[in-house]
């Protein structure tokens, strides 16, 4: 109870006109910090949407729009701010899905599934996003494989990863299997690789057209500010061929 009354004091508390959440569609004083090393000027007051959701609700939705038809999005591991919004919109079939792990509640709308063995025939979907989930996957090419088997011909994923560009080539340990040497490894218990600058290169070796979009060379510093872009990862967009 307690909770609930702190978030509807701070999301009416901070209404204002120096920033804007473009899920919400409301303008706040200021975003919040977020994250567990408190990332300053992220976090909406209002939807509690942090940077990458944002941006990625801005990629989407020009898919979207680009398409002017029905599509059947895939969406893994959800991320509330965004799945209450693709579930409103008339032009979108929205299936969410998420690996279950004990301790946790999931929405109704959500199924169980491993990206790893993905239920669904090939060629189902037009757009995917899997945000923040591959590093936590041992196998990720099989993941990404499966990415590329369920898209159709000319459909585009979004993925986002935790990714470091002064790392050549993505480090991982096989042998790193107890939590305390994957924290000390890659800065969170369960994460299992760190990724470098040759994601890229994975994406494009398995087929995709893969590229990087680093929202800091569209907008300015000031419109970065406004969004709340200023500390957000890079994008990673693949798009399946046609042939």
């Amino acid at each position: 109870m307690f909770e609930k009354i702190k978030y509807l004091f701070r999301k009416y508390a901070l209404l204002g006109g120096n920033v804007y959440c473009n899920i919400c569609e409301r303008k706040y004083l200021t975003f919040l910090p977020s994250g567990d090393e408190l990332k300053a000027h992220s976090k909406c007051p209002g939807c509690s949407s942090i940077d990458r959701h944002r941006q990625l609700y801005s990629l989407t939705t020009a898919f979207i729009k680009e398409k002017r038809s029905k599509i059947n999005l895939l969406h893994i591991a959800p991320q509330h701010a965004l799945a209450t919004r693709y579930i409103k919109m008339p032009l979108v079939n929205y299936t969410a899905i998420d690996k279950f792990e004990k301790g946790y509640k999931y929405p109704h709308y959500v199924k169980q599934m491993d990206i790893g063995n993905l239920q669904f025939d090939e060629n189902s979907f037009d757009l995917l996003i899997c945000s923040h989930v591959l590093e936590h996957v041992i196998d990720d090419t099989l993941a990404l494989q499966n990415f590329m088997r369920v898209l159709k011909p000319g459909g585009v994923g979004f993925l986002v990863v935790p990714y470091f560009s002064n790392l050549t080539k993505t480090y991982e340990d096989l042998n790193a299997n107890s939590a305390e040497t994957r924290l000390l490894l890659y800065g969170q218990h369960d994460h299992v690789r760190k990724y470098g600058c040759d994601f890229i290169n994975k994406l494009s070796a398995i087929g995709w057209v893969a590229e990087m979009i680093d929202f800091s060379k569209f907008y300015s510093e000031t419109e970065c500010i406004k969004l709340g872009y200023l500390n957000a990862e890079p994008i990673f967009k693949v798009t399946k061929p046609n042939n």
